[in-house]
């Protein structure tokens, strides 16, 4: 008599004990999902403080010089002016000084400019179009043939390279790369400069730029892509330090990767991507 409403309280216990299991299965789930999610954040805020330590203090150094050279030659012109005022002295290096005040400014102008460019990048909208990355790599080859025509040079840019990407910040991608490996390159007989595109396991296109410039030591790779970071001497290559940095924020609001191999005397090649790989995608 009484076993139908055992079997009904018992399929109602089992069937609560497996909801409450998978609930707790389902929880478990959720609490590793919200751990890794923690731990990610915490690298990431990691990353950012000690970017941000890297960044004010190179921000503080390399401001410093264009200040210690402007207040030292408006000091020095400060002198003349006064010895000519006091006694008709020679003021024939008074335009010197101003000359290099201004160049002191044009400078820290210019870095300024680097600085708040790579601040913006963080914000500005990504608009993807389908561009012809080989007819603007082209027209910057040409631009920088024209700047110095008399360099023996050659461009080898694989024809038809497409890409789903924001134009505006492609260009500024190429105009560094493109820079970089004809300024490095400029003390070879002939430079070349190859720009080619090739299909990758992980499914995002990898575009190559080569040169055969004066490359660098692979042990300080890891601080090519930081701020204010260079790996070669003014007094070598002139340069702010921040393209390459500016370079890396807009291939990761893409979604892409950049990395470099290079041989010391024997060039340099930039590999990157404009979109997240599938094997990442899918992790």
């Amino acid at each position: 008599m009484n076993k139908e409403p055992n079997d009904v309280l018992h399929q109602h216990s089992r069937r609560l004990e497996e909801e409450v299991a998978a609930r707790s299965v389902e929880l478990t789930r959720l609490n590793a999902d919200l751990e890794r999610r923690v731990t990610e954040c915490t690298a990431q805020l990691a990353a950012a403080n000690k970017e941000l330590d890297a960044f004010s203090y190179s921000v503080a150094h390399d401001l410093r010089g264009p200040l210690s050279a402007i207040d030292g030659f408006s000091g020095l012109l400060e002198k003349e002016l006064g010895r000519m005022v006091a006694a008709g002295g020679d003021v024939l290096r008074a335009p010197h000084h101003v000359s290099r005040i201004r160049a002191s400014v044009k400078n820290m102008s210019e870095l300024i400019e680097a600085l708040l460019m790579l601040s913006r990048l963080s914000r500005v909208k990504v608009e993807r179009l389908e561009v012809s990355i080989s007819q603007e790599a082209q027209l910057l080859a040409d631009a920088l043939r024209s700047s110095e025509p008399q360099r023996n040079a050659m461009f080898d840019i694989e024809p038809g390279m497409l890409a789903l990407c924001d134009v505006k910040l492609l260009r500024q991608v190429l105009a560094n790369l493109l820079g970089n490996a004809w300024k490095f390159s400029s003390s070879k007989p002939q430079t070349r400069i190859s720009f080619r595109c090739q299909p990758h396991a992980s499914g995002a296109p990898v575009y190559s730029i080569q040169d055969n410039g004066v490359g660098f030591d692979m042990a300080q790779s890891e601080l090519l892509f930081c701020a204010f970071q260079r790996l070669h001497s003014d007094a070598q290559f002139a340069g702010s330090g921040i393209g390459l940095a500016t370079v890396h924020r807009i291939i990761s609001r893409h979604g892409g990767r950049i990395w470099a191999e290079s041989v010391v005397g024997q060039g340099t090649t930039f590999s990157f991507t404009l979109e997240e790989d599938a094997a990442s995608t899918s992790a």
